[in-house]
């Protein structure tokens, strides 16, 4: 058990953290598993409906969404969101030779308010030449 107060806080930063961790390793399985059990229907049933082709795609861009964001959060590491990626679309082009196409992910963009110029009420201070500042030192002395 941690000692200090500042070790108790690094425990409780650290549970949090593996909670969050944890739902989306979850959510990732989640989503791994869903678009196995449908592209293995789609292989069993050669007459695949273009409602499931499109849900396939859906779950496809969704999948890959979540694990770039994961990967960019330091979740999983980038190379295994690469390589389940790989896997992903290798599993689909042997079911359709290539042919499906997926659905763009967009992200919406937050536009940002302008930021206010500042207004500058301070009258700018006049620039000395070097006689003036010789001068006053010459005076002071």
């Amino acid at each position: 058990m941690p000692q200090t107060k500042a070790a108790k806080k690094a425990l409780r930063a650290s549970r949090r953290r593996r909670e969050i961790n944890l739902k989306w390793k979850q959510k990732i399985k989640k989503l791994l598993k869903q678009l196995d059990k449908a592209i293995e229907k789609a292989t069993k049933d050669k007459s695949t409906s273009t409602k499931e082709k499109e849900e396939i795609a859906r779950l496809v861009s969704l999948t890959i969404k979540t694990l770039d964001k994961a990967a960019k959060k330091n979740i999983i590491h980038k190379n295994k969101a690469s390589r389940l990626k790989s896997r992903l679309m290798g599993k689909l082009n042997k079911v359709w030779d290539g042919k499906i196409k997926l659905p763009k992910v967009t992200i919406p963009q937050v536009q940002k308010p302008e930021a206010k110029k500042h207004q500058n009420t301070k009258t700018p201070k006049s620039k000395k030449t070097k006689k003036e500042i010789s001068r006053k030192i010459k005076t002071r002395s």
